[in-house]
């Protein structure tokens, strides 16, 4: 959300939508570790900004991966 806000252009529309995802037989069933689960929560950002080359999105859910802003 933060690089949503810092690379949007001034002005623009960011959207944020939760999706919350369950089959009947996944409220409140018991996983291994024996806590209950209530289905899957996604959230998806949509902005405007530039976004990310293709060479850079290789690392982009590493751990600690930083990008320079500016790179193509």
């Amino acid at each position: 959300m933060s690089n949503a806000c810092k690379f949007s252009p001034e002005s623009q529309v960011i959207e944020i939508e939760l999706r919350l995802a369950y089959r009947e037989q996944d409220v409140l069933e018991e996983n291994t570790e024996g806590s209950q689960e209530l289905g899957v929560l996604t959230t998806v950002i949509t902005d405007h900004g530039k976004g990310i080359s293709a060479k850079n999105q290789i690392g982009l859910f590493e751990t600690f991966s930083i990008m320079k802003s500016g790179l193509k």
